[in-house]
C-alpha cells in the first residue's frame, strides 16, 4: 500500500490506518504510506490522530524511515497520486470530507464515504468519459431519515434521489 486516499476523518474511516501505521513500522517498513485528501482531513489526521497522544506519531517514527506522510490535495483539481489521476470534491457531512474521482487515463469511478445530499460531486462528475461505477455510502436505513439528515448521511430514499443528478448508465454500487 503506497497511498491512502481519506474521505474524512472520523473513526469509522480511519481506524484502519492505525492498524496500518503499526504493522508497516512492526516490519521495518521502508516506504512510506501517504495519507491523502483535502487539507483539513490532513491536518485533523495529524493533529488529532497521529499525534503520540491517540497514536504514534508515525510521520516522525521510525527515525530515519517514517512509517506514512501526509498529502493535502488541492479541491476541485486533478492531481496525481501513483498510477492514477484524483480530484476531490467537498461534499457534505459534518465534519470537512471529500468525494473522490478517480481514473487512469481511460476509465475511473467516483467514491464518497459519508455523505448527505450533494451536488459539487455529480456537477464534476458530468461529462467524464470512461466512468465505470459510482460507489456511495449509506448508512442509514429509511426508518432513520431524521437521523441520517442531522448526521448528513444517506439513506435508500435519499440515494434515489441522488440518482438524477449523477451521469447517466453508470452503475451505483
Amino acid at each position: 500500500i503506497e497511498h491512502a486516499l481519506v474521505s474524512h476523518s472520523h473513526l469509522d474511516h480511519i481506524a484502519g490506518l492505525a492498524y496500518l501505521t503499526d504493522t508497516l513500522a512492526s516490519f521495518g517498513s521502508q516506504r512510506p504510506v501517504t495519507l491523502a485528501s483535502l487539507e483539513p482531513v490532513v491536518e485533523a489526521l495529524r493533529s488529532a490522530v497521529f499525534n503520540n497522544v491517540v497514536w504514534p506519531d508515525f510521520a516522525q517514527i521510525p527515525e530515519g524511515s517514517p512509517v506514512i506522510k501526509y498529502r493535502a490535495l488541492i479541491e476541485g483539481v486533478e492531481q496525481r497520486l501513483g498510477d492514477l489521476w484524483v480530484t476531490p470534491i467537498p461534499v457534505t457531512h459534518t465534519v470537512p470530507a471529500a468525494g473522490f474521482i478517480l481514473h487512469d487515463g481511460s476509465t475511473g469511478l467516483i467514491y464518497s464515504g459519508d455523505t448527505g445530499p450533494t451536488r459539487a460531486l455529480w456537477e464534476a462528475a458530468r461529462g467524464l468519459r470512461g466512468l465505470r461505477a459510482v460507489i456511495l455510502e449509506c448508512a442509514f436505513p429509511n426508518r432513520l431519515a431524521a437521523l441520517a439528515e442531522v448526521a448528513r448521511h444517506m439513506t435508500p430514499d435519499l440515494i434515489r434521489r441522488e440518482l438524477g443528478k449523477l451521469p447517466a448508465d453508470v452503475p451505483v454500487l
